[in-house]
């Protein structure tokens, strides 16, 4: 999967401005701000979604080892917290689709959120579910569509894409 362009100009749902997509905030699974000032322009649940982020930001960085704190907290306001393979919230950690000893990156995009239970399990069958998480991310940022991993492994056997 090819990183998307950190160069490529967006626009800001706030303010209107394009701004680089490495200088981007991501609010929900689709929205991007340029600053946190900018999402109470927007509408209110995103005024409460930046204070969120912001109040997150000043959080010292957790365990998780070569991500900064400012991914860990767009990664789990993207997925909601929740895991994405069976939407529990308990014991949630990231997972690297591409897989660090492969030279996956720690970045928001190669990130998803799964409880302890699937983290595991995802571990175990690697070469099952790294296919479909990939999958899972790409719906999200290309057509906006938050699915579950077990909903996007039916539709990639539907369409004979497995």
């Amino acid at each position: 999967m090819a990183a998307p362009n950190p160069d490529r100009k967006l626009r800001c749902k706030g303010c209107g401005q394009y701004v680089p997509r490495s200088e981007m905030w991501r609010v929900g699974s689709v929205s991007a701000i340029c600053s946190p000032q900018c999402a109470t322009k927007q509408d209110k649940s995103a005024k409460r979604r930046a204070e969120r982020l912001q109040s997150t930001l000043q959080r010292p960085s957790s365990n998780h080892s070569g991500v900064t704190q400012v991914v860990v907290d767009l990664v789990h306001l993207r997925d909601g917290g929740r895991c994405r393979y069976c939407g529990g919230s308990d014991d949630t950690h990231l997972h690297h689709v591409e897989y660090r000893s492969e030279g996956g990156p720690h970045e928001d995009w190669n990130l998803i959120t799964l409880c302890a239970k699937h983290h595991d399990f995802v571990h175990a069958n690697k070469a099952r579910w790294q296919h479909v998480l990939k999958w899972t991310l790409i719906a999200q940022y290309t057509q906006g569509m938050y699915f579950t991993a077990p909903e996007v492994e039916r539709i990639l056997l539907r369409e004979n894409l497995r």
